[in-house]
């Protein structure tokens, strides 16, 4: 399977989860935040996640610290932090 197919498959996996769990928001920011400094390239995710309201961004990535004081809703949490607060 070529790296196009694959992404093909992954997107048609996410239309279905989409429509048959409402457990996937999908969001286009129309605003750039510029929240995470020190590695550009991860803003995007932090946009998203802005966007969509999210209430943590579970990473282990150091980068993402920014946002615990930028005024915005969604939080840097741990994997493990994530696993012992809700599971």
């Amino acid at each position: 399977m070529s790296g196009r197919e694959h992404w093909q498959k992954f997107a048609r996996l996410m239309d279905y989860v989409e429509l048959t769990s409402g457990a996937l928001l999908r969001v286009t920011p129309q605003y750039h935040f510029q929240v995470i400094s020190h590695d550009p390239d991860d803003n995007i995710f932090s946009d998203c996640a802005i966007t969509a309201g999210a209430d943590f961004i579970v990473t282990e990535d150091h980068h993402f610290s920014p946002l615990t004081n930028a005024g915005y809703h969604p939080k840097p949490i741990t994997p493990a932090e994530f696993i012992s607060k809700f599971l």
